[in-house]
C-alpha cells in the first residue's frame, strides 16, 4: 500500500515505518506512525483516515484473532 499523504502532495516522504505483529506464517506486519500537525500535536487528516496507521494496528489484530 503507497502512502496517500505523498500522493496527495502532503508530505515528502512516508512515515516512520512500525512491526505491530506477526501473521500465521511469521511475516511481519507493517503499519506507519504517520506525520503530525505541530500546530495541534494531532496527525495529519491523510494520515489519521489511512487503514496502514498504527492506530488501527489493534483493531486489525483482534478483527484476525477472531476468525
Amino acid at each position: 500500500m503507497s502512502c496517500q499523504a505523498v500522493k496527495n502532495g502532503k508530505v515528502k516522504r512516508k512515515g516512520k515505518p512500525s512491526i505491530e505483529w506477526h501473521d500465521d506464517s511469521g511475516k511481519p506486519v507493517y503499519y506507519c506512525y504517520g506525520w503530525a500537525d505541530y500546530g495541534t500535536e494531532d496527525l495529519i487528516e491523510t494520515c489519521s483516515k489511512c487503514p496502514k496507521n498504527v492506530i488501527y494496528a489493534q483493531r486489525d489484530l483482534e478483527a484476525i484473532n477472531e476468525k
